[in-house]
């Protein structure tokens, strides 16, 4: 991921919903991340996603600002790359 805002930092977050409509949000721990000039790689644990079931995710919402509140007028460019979903090595995955 990086980014060029014309309005300033904005958090990034990545919300996931699965079957059953239950939907968890993570937000970036850097709240200027989406201003990183050069390439920067986000590892999200999927036990973050609290209360999702991870085998029946539906929908990925990738967003700045405050989910739970959207507000029209931001603008600027964010590149995102390699989206993956999976195991971890420790946990017998790829």
């Amino acid at each position: 991921m990086r980014g060029q805002a014309s309005n300033g930092a904005e958090p990034l977050y990545v919300s996931l919903q699965d079957s059953a409509g239950k939907t968890a949000t993570v937000v970036h721990s850097n709240p200027k991340a989406a201003l990183n000039a050069l390439w920067v790689e986000w590892r999200i644990l999927r036990a973050s996603f609290t209360g999702v079931n991870a085998a029946e995710v539906k929908k990925m919402i990738i967003g700045l600002g405050d989910r739970a509140s959207p507000q029209k007028g931001g603008t600027g460019l964010v590149y995102l790359d390699d989206i993956r979903v999976g195991l971890s090595k420790s946990a017998g995955g790829n």
